[in-house]
Formats: structure tokens, sequence, C-alpha cells
């Protein structure tokens, strides 16, 4: 075949795209041909590509091919165009949504028809917007399982906040009502991060949200360790602090592994660690529980190792020390308002550099 040749037989398949006629473009590959393509497979033979090209028309109706250059060189044909159309049924992404994307098609053509065919189409910025989509759709649903972040209760007051370091994190809280005006919380933090870990945190969370209500931290957290194991992630745990308020300000409590809660007050603070291991990871682990008495205007704060790991622009962890200097200088602050003032510090401390944890905080005081 002569230059001018190819170049007419690539014309007709151009014709072909325009007015989408799948049959015509069939016709421009010899009966025994192989192509090879990044939705359909290995197609062998004319019937199987004009079927393939007919499906492919019917999902994008306005699909356009654009040949941009034509390399030739003995019998071989480098096709570089631009494929673009609108996912109208959301095949990659969101329906309705215009896509454009760069295309490579290597050719071997012989007595004027394509005998082989490579498709290498340049989906990483199409698939890339499915992914963000996805990501949005499962960060509003994470927060749509997180409870009110505002919480006034007969004798407290509360407030949490979470910030994923991705779109969607592993950290958790929750709240529990309990009978006799009791008012229970959780915080928990999945080892890992992103979807993984949001999936392992939703399932503990859904665990913990069914638990006996007449049933103590320590015996929650160790029915919760015991359905986490009948369904273990290798590599996978929790961290988790599941606590009780009662009317008359007794707070009961147990640690499974999780940074110490915070209790401060006019007479000075106690860092809250009875309790047991991490969840998920060890058969026939006990966990004890503590009760403490909250004087009025105490405030107790649960967060995740993000708060007291976040890294400075020179290297220097947060840590607990300055988390305790905050809330010593904060004490009049309602619980939204500290649980705003802590977030930000951290944030400010951490400037400069990437957010490489979830960020979670929650404040309860004794009104």
């Amino acid at each position: 075949m002569t230059a001018d040749d190819t170049r007419s037989l690539f014309e007709r398949r151009q014709r072909a795209w325009v007015t989408r006629d799948a049959a015509a473009l069939a016709a421009t590959y010899a009966e025994d041909c192989v192509v090879e393509t990044q939705i359909a497979g290995t197609l062998k033979g004319r019937a199987a590509v004009e079927q393939a090209q007919r499906e492919l028309f019917a999902s994008f109706p306005d699909l356009a091919m654009d040949q941009n250059e034509l390399l030739l060189q003995d019998g071989r044909v480098v096709m570089l165009g631009r494929l673009s159309g609108t996912d109208r049924g959301g095949t990659f992404t969101s329906p309705g949504t215009p896509f454009q994307f760069p295309v490579v098609v290597l050719h071997t053509v012989r007595d004027n028809r394509v005998v082989e065919e490579r498709r290498i189409w340049d989906f990483s910025g199409f698939l890339l917007q499915r992914i963000q989509r996805d990501l949005k759709v499962a960060a509003e649903i994470q927060q749509m399982l997180f409870p009110q972040g505002h919480v006034v209760g007969e004798g407290f007051e509360v407030a949490a906040a979470s910030v994923p370091c991705r779109s969607i994190g592993g950290d958790f809280f929750d709240y529990f009502a309990r009978p006799h005006g009791e008012f229970a919380w959780a915080l928990g933090d999945v080892a890992g991060k992103g979807p993984p870990a949001a999936l392992l945190g939703a399932s503990l969370q859904a665990i913990l949200g069914v638990s006996p209500t007449s049933a103590g931290p320590a015996s929650i957290l160790t029915s919760a360790n015991q359905a986490m194991l009948r369904r273990a992630v290798p590599s996978r745990f929790a961290t988790v602090v599941f606590a009780t308020l009662s009317r008359d300000g007794r707070l009961t409590y147990s640690n499974a592994g999780h940074n110490p809660p915070l209790v401060v007050g006019r007479e000075g603070h106690r860092w809250l660690r009875q309790g047991g291991t991490v969840l998920g990871m060890f058969d026939n682990v006990t966990f004890e529980e503590e009760t403490v008495q909250l004087a009025r205007g105490d405030r107790l704060v649960a967060f995740s190792d993000g708060i007291t790991e976040a890294v400075s622009a020179d290297g220097i962890e947060f840590g607990e020390d300055r988390l305790l200097s905050c809330l010593r200088s904060n004490l009049d602050l309602s619980p939204v308002a500290l649980v705003a003032r802590i977030l930000e510090i951290v944030q400010q401390f951490a400037k400069g550099t990437a957010q490489n944890d979830d960020l979670t905080v929650l404040v309860m005081t004794r009104t």
C-alpha cells in the first residue's frame, strides 16, 4: 500500500466515526482482524469489531474521535487523536458529564485493511474524576453517620468535630442515650487512612450503637472486640474510648488502647488511662473501667492521636503538654468554642506541613 492509499483508508474511517456508521467502520478491518481495546477486551474478527462499535455508539450517543496526526511507516500506522462525548449514563463519572481525553491507536495495515489494532486511551483524568466523585459521596455519607456536633443535656454539654486528612477518615465519634438520664459517648481511631479505615470505622460505630444500654463501658468494649474478631481484617485494629455520664456527674469510662482523655478543672488535671488493649487484634482480652466524679465546670477532652502527633515545619510534635496548656488557657470557652480553638491551634502549629492524620476532638463539660 502507498502512503496515499493508507491516508485514504483512514479518511474513510474518520467519516464512519463522524456519521456513527459502525458497519462502514468495520468494513475497514480485515475479516480476521484482531483488535485490543481497554473497554471491550480483545476483539477477533470484523463482526466482533462492528458489534462492539455499535454498543459504544449506543452508550455514548455523541461520541466523537478526532484524528490529529497519522504517523506512517512500512505498513504500520500510529494515529494520535482525541476522544470526546458525554457520559449520559454515568458509566465512568456522574451522568451528563462531558469528557475529553487523548488516545493513541497502533495499527498494522495490509491490503487496504486494518489487520491488527491496539487502542490506548488515556483514562487517567477521566477516572480520577469518577474517584473524586465517589469519595465526595462517601465523605457526605460519613458525616451523616456522625451525630450532631453539639448536644446540651441535663447537667452536661458536649461538642465534637472530626477533620479527616483525606476525603474520608478512620476517626469517629458518637453519642448514645442511656436509661435513667445517663448519657454515653465514644471516640475511636481505626488504624490506617482513607476508605478502608472509614469502612471499618463505620462498622465499629454500628457495633457500639447496638450495645446493651444496661452494660458498662468495659463490657461494651469486650463485646466490640469479639465482634471485630469474628470478621477480622488483617493488620486492621481500632482504639476506642467509651464513657457514660450519670446525672450526678459520675463518669465511668474504659479505654481500649486510645490516647487517654484529659479532665481539666480549677483544681488541676488528670489523664483517664484505665482500660485495656486495642480492639480487633487479640482474643480473650479483658477491659477495666474506672469512675471519676466531674465537678461543675470541669472540661473533659477526648481526642485522636492526630492532635498530639501533629508535626510542625521544624519536625516537632504538638504533644500532650501543648494540649494541656491550650485547655488551661481556654477553660472559659464553651465546648463548641473549645473544640474549634483546639483544632485551630493544632492546625496553626502544623502550618506548612501536610496533614498526615485525622484530627478529632470531643469536649464535655459538667454544667
